[in-house]
């Protein structure tokens, strides 16, 4: 058994996972099946408004077949699932990584009554594959100016990622 550790920075404000999946069944499953055990927010002002990320950290099993590159594995999965986003590959104390960052149009809760509006999600994965786990960070943002924020963020965590015994 493996213990995913991600360092999380100042100013990220953690959210309770456990007390917020006990309260709504639909994100008790979410949480369950996503492997989240962490979740946090932080918002900061940027360019005259408030920027909002929210941070979840996840690992998942993940079986690396022998002789195949883990990291150009992820990316060759990401670049196939999600055609239309930026994919590379970065260097993390663990190894190397996978970043993914994407954008498009949502409705919904979020836009501004109830119009339109871009939002933009950026990932950092980082296999491990001696411990048979995908560790990843993952950054919602509500306004897709504010991906590349979210983009340095995920990228920070992910850098110092590491799986330790459990």
């Amino acid at each position: 058994m493996w213990i995913l550790q991600a360092d999380v920075p100042d100013g990220i404000v953690p959210l309770a996972v456990d007390e917020l999946a006990s309260r709504v069944t639909e994100l008790r499953d979410t949480v369950t099946v996503a492997g989240v055990g962490y979740l946090g927010i932080i918002a900061a002002e940027r360019d005259g408004r408030t920027a909002v990320v929210v941070v979840a950290i996840a690992a998942t099993a993940m079986e690396f077949p022998a002789g195949t590159d883990p990291a150009g594995l992820v990316a060759a999965m990401l670049r196939r699932e999600y055609p239309q986003a930026v994919i590379e590959e970065f260097a993390t104390v663990s190894g190397t990584g996978v970043g993914m960052r994407r954008s498009g149009r949502r409705d919904g809760p979020f836009g501004m009554n109830g119009s339109d509006h871009d939002t933009g999600v950026a990932q950092a994965l980082v296999p491990f594959a001696d411990a048979g786990l995908l560790g990843a960070v993952t950054g919602f943002c509500a306004s897709a100016a504010d991906l590349d924020v979210a983009r340095v963020l995920t990228a920070m965590i992910a850098h110092r990622m590491r799986v330790v015994p459990g």
